[in-house]
């Protein structure tokens, strides 16, 4: 059933200065939605209008109404001023809160992993959460920031083997192992002398997996006869 057109998000979006597709990528959402709200043809959601706010200070009850003005988190008329001091003011939006925020996440989020467990149900929430980031990394336009943040954690993977053990992966290991490593082999060399390679490695974007930072690594490593 279409809705009146909601005239207060049109206006709190250009008083931003975004077009639909910047709006949307802020909100996590598409520009087909946004335009829906704004044509009418779809309501705004409580939860979408809850993410609005966190972004830009509007008030949530003038946004669901969509009829006149957009309002500030004060109750004032909303301004290019209202959002600058919102981001100014939000704990929600400033990156050095980042830390606070996440001690109270991995706390809820570990809450909710042992009950999963306890109630025997931790592989399909597991997958549910990783189905979420995946998600948040798409609806919010994150791969580029995600990507950056993964090249901070670049590290130095370095091994050491004997030159008869590295011919040995290219042989016996398909080669991928060595051309990991970027081993070229020298046939002047006797396969007893020992030869140290080392590549910086970071992480890949992995919902499932583990990003953590590594520490630097040096090994030294024998086959098996």
């Amino acid at each position: 059933m279409r809705t009146r057109p909601n005239k207060t998000l049109r206006e709190l979006r250009r008083t931003i200065g975004h077009t639909q597709r910047q709006f949307a990528a802020a909100v996590g959402v598409s520009k087909d939605t946004v335009v829906s709200w704004e044509n009418g043809r779809n309501r705004l959601p409580a939860e979408a209008a809850m993410r609005i706010r966190a972004q830009t200070g509007a008030d949530v009850a003038a946004l669901i109404a969509g009829t006149g003005a957009p309002r500030d988190f004060e109750g004032n008329l909303y301004t290019a001023a209202s959002l600058a001091k919102w981001q100014k003011m939000s704990r929600l939006n400033r990156g050095d809160d980042v830390g606070r925020v996440w001690g109270c996440a991995s706390d809820a989020l570990h809450v909710v992993m042992q009950a999963a467990a306890k109630r025997g149900c931790f592989g399909p929430v597991w997958l549910s959460f990783g189905d979420w980031l995946e998600r948040a990394r798409r609806d919010f336009k994150l791969a580029p920031q995600i990507d950056a943040v993964l090249k901070e954690r670049a590290h130095k993977d370095q091994l050491t083997m004997t030159y008869k053990d590295w011919r040995r992966c290219v042989k016996e290991m398909g080669g991928s192992y060595a051309a990991y490593y970027g081993f070229k082999d020298d046939r002047r060399k006797k396969d007893g002398q020992k030869l140290t390679l080392a590549v910086v490695s970071q992480p890949v974007w992995a919902a499932y997996g583990d990003m953590r930072q590594q520490p630097d690594s040096s090994v030294e490593y024998s086959l098996a006869p």
